[in-house]
């Protein structure tokens, strides 16, 4: 697994999908990522972390099928390990490794470590509102925004919410990934992430200023409105931080 965003072994069904989260797939547009959360047993993460790192190596070392284990420092699930599978599409998943000698690897070199197993998500990005400035191999860290996203707001209304925001990061050059659930029930709590990467932990240390930055573009007092909007639109906000390739 590369940094960004997640996968997992237990199957999520109901089909949710707007046209601001639809998000094509095809062999040429590989971006969708699955989210496992795994817990470790107390005391064994160590042997977990070195045993996932071993599989994936063996495994889920190249696309469509690469793989790679987060862990989520902060938040309801800190202490979860996020095992993610990358840069892949739903056609690809249909021939994911399965061998009897894959399962049998997991099954008797990971799984003894494992004290349950948590959500399984899939996630598409959307590259048309995100701005991208840090490469994938100098991301370590990343501040993940989980968002409830108000069904009686208007796609079209949202995506150019989005949009004003995203304008921000593109002056300030600040990286904004996004990515949008398209699996699963339209009350969930989870229906947006925002990944705000990071090259270190000190970079939370930095102002970067947003708040000026929006009201250069938009206005003076600009900035009380749009958190009266971001209020309206995303009536909950779960902020987890996480680490890459946590291995």
């Amino acid at each position: 697994m590369k940094s960004n965003v997640l996968q997992f072994v237990l199957l999520f069904t109901a089909l949710y999908l707007t046209p601001l989260l639809s998000i094509s797939q095809n062999e040429n547009n590989k971006t969708l990522y699955e989210l496992q959360y795994i817990l470790p047993k107390i005391g064994e993460e160590s042997l977990f972390t070195k045993a996932v790192k071993a599989h994936n190596e063996a495994y889920h070392s190249t696309a469509p099928y690469e793989a790679t284990l987060n862990l989520v420092m902060t938040g309801d699930e800190a202490g979860w390990y996020v095992w993610e599978m990358v840069g892949t599409s739903f056609k690809d998943l249909d021939s994911r490794p399965d061998s009897e000698e894959h399962n049998n690897h997991w099954n008797t070199t990971v799984a003894p470590h494992i004290a349950k197993y948590g959500r399984t998500e899939y996630w598409g990005f959307n590259k048309a509102l995100s701005y991208v400035s840090l490469p994938n191999e100098s991301i370590k860290y990343a501040s993940v925004w989980f968002l409830k996203v108000n069904r009686e707001v208007k796609d079209k209304t949202l995506s150019a919410f989005i949009k004003r925001l995203l304008s921000v990061n593109e002056k300030l050059d600040t990286d904004m990934r996004e990515f949008y659930n398209r699996f699963g029930p339209s009350n969930t709590s989870r229906g947006l992430a925002l990944v705000l990467p990071l090259t270190k932990l000190a970079d939370l240390d930095i102002n970067q200023h947003f708040k000026e930055g929006y009201e250069e573009l938009y206005g003076e007092n600009s900035w009380k409105e749009v958190n009266l909007l971001w209020k309206e639109y995303f009536p909950v906000v779960n902020r987890e931080l996480w680490e890459f390739n946590a291995y």
